[in-house]
This record gives C-alpha cells, sequence and structure tokens, in this order.
C-alpha cells in the first residue's frame, strides 16, 4: 500500500496540530477524503501518529493510527 497524499488523496479541514485537553483522552481531525478516479490496487495509507511534545508522554504502543483509503 502506498502513502496517500495531501491534496490527491485527502484534507485535513480546518487545523492539522490538535491539542488534547486536560481531562480528556479525545482530539478531533476532521480529513476529507478526495474522490480522484477509482482504479484498481489504488489503496493509500494515512499514518496518524501522537507525539511527545506536551508535558503527558503517550504510550508507546497506542501512540499510532493507520487508515486505509480505498479509492474503488
Amino acid at each position: 500500500m502506498s502513502p496517500a497524499v495531501a491534496g490527491t488523496h485527502y484534507n485535513i479541514v480546518g487545523v492539522a496540530t490538535v491539542t488534547i485537553p486536560a481531562g480528556s483522552s479525545y482530539g478531533f481531525i476532521t480529513i476529507s477524503l478526495l474522490n480522484n478516479g477509482a482504479t484498481a490496487g489504488s489503496a493509500r495509507f494515512l499514518g496518524i501518529e501522537l507525539n511527545d511534545s506536551g508535558t503527558i508522554k503517550p504510550n508507546p504502543n497506542y501512540n499510532k493510527i493507520g487508515i486505509a483509503i480505498d479509492q474503488r
């Protein structure tokens, strides 16, 4: 599976950086999928990772999520 390309396969709506508020376990990113014509084998991979720039470090076992974009 090939990597997804911003502006070709998806767009991030609004701000791409999310801060999870104190006392919460959730943050939200709105991703708009783009339909550029379906072709066989055109699945793409979009990876999102929590970084350790804040005061609370993310668990390395749960700091990544992957989304498969299949444009068939």
